[in-house]
């Protein structure tokens, strides 16, 4: 319980409370019993009340757009342990702010966007996916590298606006990669309507991986979200 309440201060107190120092196993302990409390949260809102809904005929049932994985393993490897580093780099890393951190998300993103855009436009197929694969992490350390020589020139101090703007912060992260998640459904009006229901599991996530990151630590918001994929991987190919 006292994870639950460091949670729910950190966002509703007037000020942020600052946390003795935690052993490491108290923090392994305290994300677990926030990984728990977020799957009574995605089942409440996101299985029960969404069932409820769409028996009362006033939602429609959300359309999933089924991921393809040929095996398990691919599964776990991609979306198990890959996908959550990268998003945990990308939507969290820089919540305790340093340049170098700051330089790693952006390079990281970039990594994504070029990745992305290579599929999209046809050329990540067959033989072609490592050449794919190089130049988008070329585009992604030339990115982290400019990135970095550009923050620590600038004449702000931006580790503290960052720290007194922490828990807004946490706040748009969360949110935002609650409604990432969107990019999972068939897109239609009422999927958006009742989007903070569906997607009330994302949006939990995001907001407690966001504490975790700035409370425990990077490694323990990658530990959380990769132990949640795998949970919800293994249900789907059960």
């Amino acid at each position: 319980m006292t994870a639950i309440k460091d949670f729910l201060c950190f966002y509703l107190h007037s000020f942020v409370p600052s946390l003795a120092s935690t052993s490491v196993f108290k923090k392994i302990l305290r994300t677990m019993s926030l990984l728990i409390f977020n799957w009574f949260v995605l089942i409440f809102f996101s299985v029960l009340m969404s069932t409820l809904l769409i028996e009362a005929g006033i939602m429609k049932e959300p359309v999933l757009i089924k991921k393809a994985f040929p095996t398990l393993i691919i599964a776990l490897l991609l979306a198990g342990l890959v996908g959550p580093v990268i998003e945990e780099i990308i939507s969290r890393l820089w919540l305790v702010y340093s340049d170098k951190k700051m330089s790693i998300a952006i390079g990281t993103l970039m990594l994504i966007v070029v990745y992305k855009m290579c599929y999209y436009i046809g050329i990540g197929n067959g033989y072609v996916s490592l050449k794919v694969g190089a130049i988008s992490m070329f585009c992604g350390v030339l990115t982290g590298f400019v990135s970095f020589s550009v923050l620590t020139k600038l004449n702000v101090n931006l580790a503290e606006i960052f720290r007194k703007n922490v828990r807004s912060l946490a706040v748009i992260s969360g949110v935002v990669f609650g409604y990432l998640h969107l990019v999972n459904y068939k897109f239609s009006l009422n999927l958006l309507l009742f989007s903070p229901i569906v997607l009330a599991g994302y949006l939990s996530g995001g907001l407690i991986l966001s504490f975790i990151r700035v409370r425990y630590g990077i490694l323990y918001a990658i530990a959380f979200h990769i132990t949640h994929n795998v949970i919800l991987l293994l249900i789907k190919f059960r």
